[in-house]
């Protein structure tokens, strides 16, 4: 492949690589202000240096190359979490769910405290560590791909592949009731994480009838907006307002 088979336009890049440029930036970085920050940053050095690709690896391989720098910048600065503070976390916080969360509800702040969990975790692996557990089990790149990106030999990344796998296995079977350990579960940080604006909020999915509804208000809307000016920005406005769950299901 060459440097002319790589889509040079900002959008096509953003559209088939931002979502996986993005994941492994966060869970690197533990913070998606920085890991957004990151992939920009990535993408923007990427167009740059266009004409340094030469093909040897995938373009995705190439690109998340380029954010495991940026990541590693930021790394620097940034002060080392260790396995002791988040389980004093889990230890110190861990609270009942709440009986007012309906079923489906508590399910979905579940999912985003295991998520949460998993970053935070991988917060406290050395980063290359941290670097060879995304790409190759959460990325799930090959390990030569990994190897490429890290500049390390294939054995290399093997080696810390298992400290890594191993450190957050010990951790977990500790700890966490979902690998049989007795301090933690997932069902009883849903209290803590909500306090401290550690998960999304929840939005349920609209229902057919409530969809054709707001499709109607909505369209109705837009038409009278197109006889304002600058009526392009004012409904782009809308769809960003909250006030349609259809949008904000779209975008949660």
């Amino acid at each position: 492949m060459s440097a002319s088979d790589l889509p040079l336009d900002v959008e096509a890049l953003y559209a088939e690589y931002l979502p996986r440029v993005y994941g492994f930036a966060f869970r690197m970085l533990g913070d998606r202000e920085a890991a957004l920050d990151a992939a920009q940053d990535a993408f923007a050095a990427a167009v740059a240096g266009a004409a340094s690709f030469r093909g040897e690896s995938s373009p995705l391989t190439w690109l998340l190359s380029i954010t495991r720098n940026f990541c590693l910048r930021r790394l620097d600065a940034a002060r080392p979490r260790r396995f002791e503070d988040f389980e004093a976390i889990m230890t110190g916080y861990a609270q009942e769910p709440s009986p007012n969360h309906p079923d489906s509800e508590l399910r979905f702040y579940i999912e985003e405290v295991k998520e949460g969990c998993l970053v935070g975790l991988l917060q406290c692996l050395p980063a290359s560590q941290r670097c060879v557990f995304v790409l190759h089990l959460l990325t799930e790149l090959p390990i030569a791909d990994v190897a490429s990106i890290m500049g390390k030999s294939q054995n290399s990344v093997r080696i810390l592949l298992s400290r890594a796998r191993s450190r957050m296995r010990d951790f977990l079977c500790a700890n966490c009731a979902l690998m049989g350990g007795r301090k933690c579960s997932c069902a009883n940080m849903v209290e803590f994480s909500l306090k401290h604006d550690l998960v999304a909020t929840y939005r349920p999915e609209p229902g057919i009838s409530q969809i054709k509804a707001e499709l109607r208000r909505f369209s109705d809307e837009v038409e009278l907006y197109r006889s304002l000016p600058g009526h392009e920005a004012a409904i782009a406005g809308l769809i960003e307002s909250g006030r349609y769950a259809i949008f904000s299901t779209c975008v949660k």
